[in-house]
């Protein structure tokens, strides 16, 4: 399964830009991060990957999200915004 947020997403009503993508592998210990846009990174153990950058954040896991401590940060921008959340469950091959 893998999880994709846009790069402004809404969280209550702020919207969010992303300063850092990066996750932590709870098998391997294995810090990952995203630098850019199609910088796909996995864990030496293979149980998660992250991907996106600064521009979408995309999380990937074996077994569930347990297999990953979140580590992105995160800056306000604005307290309104058109752009839609953004969220979706796939199964990763």
């Amino acid at each position: 399964m893998y999880e994709v947020y846009s790069k402004r997403f809404r969280r209550g009503k702020r919207v969010k830009k992303i300063l850092r993508n990066a996750i932590k592998c709870k098998w391997c210990g294995d810090v990952i991060e995203s630098k850019s846009v199609h910088d796909f990174v996995q864990c030496s153990c293979g149980s998660c990957f992250v991907d996106g950058g600064l521009e979408y954040c995309r999380r990937g896991f074996k077994n569930s999200t347990d297999d990953f401590e979140e580590l992105s940060e995160w800056e306000d921008e604005e307290e309104l915004s058109i752009l839609p959340s953004k969220k979706l469950l796939m199964p990763m091959n």
